[in-house]
């Protein structure tokens, strides 16, 4: 049997605790929009949901307040 092992396929390790730090230090969009690589995340995500037309951008309802 042929597994991915044998033939030198493996998925990087990623420690839990380094993914979980790097979650905690951003804690609003303007913080992760600073760093690059969460753009390019955030933006691949928007594309691929307007490209599956998955999702519509519609205006923000008016409430008003009492």
């Amino acid at each position: 049997m042929q597994t991915r092992s044998k033939s030198g396929v493996v998925k990087p390790y990623i420690h839990p605790t380094l993914l979980a730090a790097d979650l905690a230090l951003k804690k609003t969009i303007k913080q992760a929009l600073c760093y690059p690589h969460w753009f390019s995340a955030m933006k691949e995500e928007f594309l691929a949901l307007q490209c599956n037309k998955t999702r519509t951008l519609v205006p923000v309802p008016h409430i008003e307040l009492p």
